[in-house]
């Protein structure tokens, strides 16, 4: 039997030989043949489909991690983000490389109450537009739920994130300042005090060890690996791992909530 790869000279051989057959024989295989094709046809628009419909699946599934208004990751992003991380990153070997920085919007809400929703969102895109700037593609940059924003980066001195992060609050604090100062709200009035939006933020150097536990780097890697296929080991992953996580952004904003005070403190 001849190989998949030489199908088609194989049936057009088989085309060619009997397409002009008025025998038995021939009519026959001329019916099979042509059964063949129509099936084979079925067989490509059913895999084309199938293909489709896991296009849309995994558009969905991607969609489903994103913050609809800024396009950053949800809070579902950030398990993804490190279980993909861990799985597929063969070059982590230490379980400090990862730091954390909280985002907070300073006076969001008298934004909502006093210019409407559309300023505000405007205001947190400002935001999320600023993180992009400063930070890495590979740098997880997560809308974690009203003003509250997280940046998880890899292999970076504290030092040198805390540098980022002081421009990345100048650069959001300026352009809020310089965008909202010209905008009108829903109602046609002008925004006042724009001066007063600033952002605060906390950095945290992450500890992985209270979620490893007794693991090694290499079971715990492949525990995330699991993960991906078994659906009681995920959802223990995921549960151990949203505690886990909230401890740390707690520990960030303890500096966040320090710099928040001061903020409003001086406010005018």
């Amino acid at each position: 039997m001849k190989e998949l790869s030489d199908e088609y000279s194989y049936i057009k051989d088989i085309d060619e030989r009997y397409r002009f057959s008025e025998t038995e024989e021939g009519l026959i295989i001329k019916r099979l043949l042509s059964m063949y094709l129509k099936e084979k046809q079925k067989n490509l628009e059913y895999k084309e489909k199938i293909i489709e419909k896991d296009k849309e699946i995994n558009k969905v599934k991607k969609d489903s991690l994103r913050d609809k208004l800024t396009g950053l990751y949800n809070r579902k992003g950030i398990f993804e983000y490190f279980k993909d991380t861990f799985a597929n990153d063969t070059a982590i070997n230490h379980i400090n490389d990862f730091s954390l920085v909280a985002i907070d919007l300073d006076h969001f809400k008298s934004i909502n109450d006093t210019y409407g929703h559309n300023v505000g969102d405007d205001a947190l895109k400002i935001v999320s537009e600023g993180m992009i700037r400063h930070f890495k593609k590979s740098d997880l940059l997560d809308r974690d739920g009203g003003d509250e924003f997280i940046v998880v980066v890899k292999d970076c001195d504290l030092p040198v994130l805390m540098y980022k992060a002081n421009l990345m609050s100048k650069y959001i604090t300026e352009s809020i300042h310089k965008d909202l100062h010209y905008k009108y709200d829903e109602f046609g009035n002008r925004i006042e005090r724009p001066h007063d939006y600033t952002i605060s933020f906390g950095v945290r150097e992450m500890d992985l060890s209270k979620l490893i536990g007794n693991k090694t780097i290499e079971e715990f890697k492949q525990w995330f690996r699991d993960a991906d296929k078994d659906e009681l080991i995920k959802n223990e992953c995921i549960q151990q791992f949203e505690e886990w996580f909230k401890g740390e952004k707690e520990y960030a904003d303890v500096e966040l909530y320090n710099q928040k005070e001061e903020h409003h403190s001086v406010r005018r």
